[in-house]
């Protein structure tokens, strides 16, 4: 994080949050959580509505050609205003640091990400592109997809979003998004979720 430059060493700050430091088990990588509910509980609360998934999928289902695109780092993109990012200081081992981008856990960064999303997409939005959070998909007839993708990769260069290319897929008649198979039929249930229900075991006692 600090390489990245996501976060930042300090000497001291009037604020500071607690730090919990987890391994995740199956890539052996450090995760960081910070507990910023004190920073949280005073904040403004920003009613920039989210989208819901309903409303995406309705408007995505029954299309002949789709584009799965997904952003990286999400909130990492957004910076903090020099004055703000004591706010978010904390402690480890190693010494104290502040955000100098977006925490995923401070209580408005979904909805600031959601105001830059729509900013960024607004022309194209319920057009041709949904966005749900950091997850942008391209839609229409097939002639025209090419064109349409090409537009909004223009909008990833101009505004340097970096994709998570492990998650893209471009140009196909169908994909899951959301929990579901969107397809030129309309919405399907994702058949992986149906697996995972018919392959639980029986109950084994009556309590």
């Amino acid at each position: 994080m600090l390489e990245a430059g996501i976060i930042e060493p300090i000497e001291e700050s009037d604020c500071m949050s607690p730090t919990m430091v987890q391994e995740k088990k199956q890539k052996g990588e450090i995760r960081i959580c910070i507990d910023f509910w004190k920073l949280n509980d005073v904040c403004v609360h920003d009613p920039f509505p989210t989208l819901f998934t309903d409303e995406v999928l309705d408007n995505i289902g029954g299309q002949e050609a789709y584009s799965f695109t997904n952003g990286f780092s999400r909130y990492h993109k957004i910076e903090i205003i020099l004055e703000d990012r004591r706010k978010t200081t904390f402690m480890m081992e190693w010494g104290c640091f502040q955000y100098t981008l977006m925490s995923f856990w401070l209580k408005n960064a979904p909805m600031i990400f959601s105001h830059m999303v729509m900013e960024v997409f607004n022309e194209f939005i319920h057009k041709f592109l949904e966005a749900y959070f950091n997850d942008w998909t391209m839609f229409g007839l097939v002639k025209r997809h090419v064109g349409s993708l090409h537009l909004i990769l223009d909008l990833f260069w101009r505004y340097q979003i970096t994709l998570n290319m492990k998650k893209c897929i471009i140009c196909v008649p169908f994909g899951i998004l959301l929990g579901h198979v969107v397809c030129k039929k309309g919405l399907m249930v994702d058949p992986t979720k149906n697996a995972i229900i018919m392959n639980l075991e029986a109950r084994r006692n009556t309590k």
